[in-house]
């Protein structure tokens, strides 16, 4: 190729200074924004594999979900960054760091934490005093219409 020539595409790459890069060197190049990633993370219980070689990455500012059936391994491949579990193998980067091997009070004041699901009421309250704890985590003023008509859709109006 001469300087003056255009550069020619081979193997659905074009050769020269302007190289097309693959969704794959995209998004794990050098020029990726990854906060958090795991390689070939791997958690085994006796003869149970829960976790088998999982590479995740999340980039800065991301947010993931993880979906799945119950048994799926969602909570052990968090637990395993957030150091809850050991990883059996591979390994877990955050910032720029392996944590693979710290503890889980060293990953928290990485900034790396989890917060399960659990919903639950308070036993001792009433329906609508339930209702209300919740509620007032967004609203300000008079609840009582709120309350009344979340208790009303979900058929406990006397509660």
């Amino acid at each position: 190729m001469t300087p003056d020539s255009e550069p020619k595409e081979q193997s659905g790459a074009v050769a020269g200074p302007n190289v097309r890069q693959t969704p794959a060197g995209d998004a794990t190049g050098v020029d990726t924004e990854t906060l958090l990633q795991t390689q070939g993370l791997t958690k085994r219980f006796g003869g149970l594999t829960a976790i088998d070689s999982v590479d995740f990455a999340i980039e800065e500012g991301e947010l993931r979900c993880l979906i799945g059936p119950n048994g799926a391994g969602k909570s052990t491949l968090l637990k395993l960054i957030t150091g809850r579990h050991e990883a059996t193998e591979g390994k877990i980067y955050y910032d720029g760091a392996d944590v693979t091997d710290l503890s889980p009070h060293e990953r928290v004041r990485r900034g790396i934490g989890i917060k399960f699901q659990s919903p639950a009421v308070f036993d001792s309250l009433t329906a609508a005093e339930n209702i209300r704890m919740a509620i007032q985590r967004t609203e300000d003023g008079d609840f009582s219409e709120s309350i009344r008509s979340t208790l009303e859709r979900v058929g406990l109006p006397e509660r």
